[in-house]
């Protein structure tokens, strides 16, 4: 209802085709200059992260239309944000995307008293968000990978891990050593939110405690940093879950370390590389919850096992 009610604002309404072709809402524009309206096709999706998968059904499902009566508009709309890859799909396809920053954008205070109710605010402008995610984009891509500058790429991924973690998550401790001193974990957050993703983990992965090792290496990581990590982890410590920043990601011998890891002790080890990084900074910046990359990645682990 409230898409329906931005798109009339727009100078569209709707068809009275319903469900059209599988798509969510058909409309026709007004007022067009040309002979015949275009007709708009909306896909609405209420999610946190759109990936790649969904941008292909909905352009699958574009190119079935007949397109011999006018030009054709098509939108995809989502309460959350894209994936570097959906988004770069959709931008050279043609296909426009109404995300959770156009929304804001667009929604009237009208629009938002009627179905949110009185008082209902617009979400704030990302201005803030946008200059701090560039800042670390920045920052990131200034720092060299390799041991001469592990010092700074661990305090720089600590800063950026608070940014777009805490909250929910707390404020993090950084080089916590284990009761022997032989282990050093680079940054340790209470992970004590009682909903969403983080809530989630917890459960599923005894993760009281989100653990975070920096790896400043040159090349794709190999199957040390996760045994060293995996070392970290313990049901009785700080629980079953941690996170490997790197700047590769990692090579085949890391990835079977983080299978075995999984389906021998349930530990479960989340590699983000730079690429990763900064999809999550770009996911924050348009006030997107970046964490949904973290569950994408497990799900994908998950299911190809």
């Amino acid at each position: 209802m409230v898409n329906g009610q931005i798109i009339r604002q727009h100078g569209l309404i709707d068809s009275g085709m319903g469900y059209v072709r599988e798509f969510d809402i058909a409309a026709i524009e007004v007022d067009s200059v040309g002979p015949i309206p275009p007709k708009w096709y909306f896909e609405v999706k209420k999610r946190d992260l759109t990936s790649i998968d969904v941008v292909d059904s909905l352009l699958g499902k574009y190119h079935d239309l007949p397109h011999t009566n006018g030009p054709i508009r098509l939108v995809l709309v989502t309460s959350g944000s894209l994936t570097q890859a959906a988004r770069h799909r959709s931008q050279n396809s043609g296909l426009e995307v109404w995300d959770s920053a156009t929304l804001a954008n667009v929604a009237t205070p009208e629009v938002m008293e009627r179905y949110f109710g009185e008082g209902a605010q617009l979400t704030e402008s990302p201005q803030q968000n946008n200059r701090k995610s560039d800042l670390f984009l920045q920052a990131l891509g200034n720092t060299p990978p390799g041991r001469e500058f592990w010092s700074a790429y661990q305090r720089l991924g600590s800063e950026i891990c608070e940014y777009l973690f805490c909250p929910p998550l707390e404020p993090p401790r950084y080089n916590v050593p284990d009761s022997d001193s032989r282990n050093v974990r680079d940054m340790i957050c209470e992970n004590s939110t009682m909903t969403g993703f983080w809530a989630l983990i917890r459960a599923t992965y005894a993760a009281q405690y989100i653990v975070v090792d920096a790896k400043n290496y040159s090349d794709p990581i190999e199957k040390q940093p996760v045994l060293d990590i995996a070392h970290y982890l313990k049901s009785y410590g700080c629980g079953l879950f941690g996170i490997l920043l790197t700047r590769k990601g990692s090579n085949e011998a890391a990835d079977h370390a983080i299978r075995e890891q999984w389906i021998g002790a349930q530990k479960m080890i989340v590699v983000l590389s730079d690429s990763d990084v900064e999809e999550m900074l770009l996911i924050k910046s348009t006030g997107g919850r970046p964490e949904e990359l973290i569950r994408k990645k497990i799900a994908d682990f998950r299911m190809s096992l």
